[in-house]
């Protein structure tokens, strides 16, 4: 994993999308033009996550419990 550290309290959103700190675009190599309406980035995770889908924060950590 990145050395990106998450902040303490930090809550993760519930769906996925560019509000979150740590979203960005994915290169359009990845996905094409519409890039920023199909994946996000997750710069935490270093892993891409369908665009409004569940956070993967959210679902790693329930992997954890």
């Amino acid at each position: 994993m990145t050395d990106i550290k998450k902040p303490e309290n930090f809550e993760y959103p519930r769906y996925c999308d560019y509000f979150c700190k740590f979203a960005s675009f994915s290169g359009k190599e990845i996905v094409g033009d519409c890039r920023k309406e199909l994946a996000v980035w997750c710069k935490l995770y270093e892993k891409y996550n369908n665009k409004n889908s569940a956070c993967i924060g959210l679902k790693e950590n329930k992997s954890d419990q």
